[in-house]
């Protein structure tokens, strides 16, 4: 069953990005009448689909795409099976270093704070919206200024990752290793705090049909 203590309840919560406006995307559960039998006590992975926010709430990113978790995490396993050395590795002291890593990264992030308060103003925003304290045109207009000002906050930190292409690879270091074998064995929020030490963001493209590696493409820690 679920643990309500977990603090993330998907394996990929806050990774997931819109390429386009850059916004952290939001799962989305299917309507209860058309959701398929849960599993373990959670949502059939096929049931939790990622929406871009901005698209979502404002209708303002129209190039956005989605994804389901299903599809999401098959690639993002794929993924991990083709770049990360699997030796065995004891999964607690892995859970205990990500999350020691994880502190450390979220001390040196000013500029992610500055993001996540444009994401809350957003948040409050689509609320007012929906409550009609402002006028969708306000709305948008507003929604233009939260953006102009993540790409001001973006263009002035140095890249921090770049996208590895196929066959750019480089050999991942070996505090990475053994995530395959823990994958299997971790919770939701474990494999949350896993993933954070090796992908910095998986970013969602619009297209339905296509290939795992042409929709979803990740942005890996190493090549920093």
């Amino acid at each position: 069953m679920i643990n309500d203590r977990e603090s993330v309840r998907y394996s990929v919560s806050g990774l997931v990005k819109c390429p386009h406006c850059g916004v952290t995307m939001q799962p989305m559960l299917r309507a209860k009448k058309v959701r398929r039998p849960s599993i373990n006590g959670r949502p059939n992975p096929f049931d939790v689909t990622w929406r871009c926010r901005t698209q979502s709430d404002m209708g303002t990113c129209r190039e956005s795409g989605y994804g389901n978790l299903e599809h999401i995490e098959t690639h993002v396993i794929n993924w991990l099976d083709r770049h990360i050395p699997d030796p065995p590795i004891d999964l607690q002291d892995r859970i205990e270093r990500a999350s020691a890593h994880q502190a450390t990264v979220v001390q040196e992030r000013s500029a992610e704070d500055e993001i996540a308060d444009l994401e809350r103003q957003e948040d409050n925003l689509a609320k007012a919206v929906s409550v009609g304290a402002i006028s969708l045109d306000a709305a948008r207009r507003r929604q233009e200024k939260i953006l102009s000002e993540r790409q001001e906050i973006q263009e002035r930190q140095p890249p921090r990752t770049t996208l590895i292409e196929p066959g750019q690879e480089d050999r991942p270091r070996a505090e990475y290793m053994g995530i395959v074998a823990e994958w299997g064995m971790a919770s939701p929020d474990q494999r949350n705090k896993i993933l954070r030490t090796v992908i910095g963001g998986i970013q969602v493209y619009k297209g339905r049909g296509i290939p795992l590696d042409e929709k979803y493409r990740i942005v890996p820690k190493w090549a920093a």
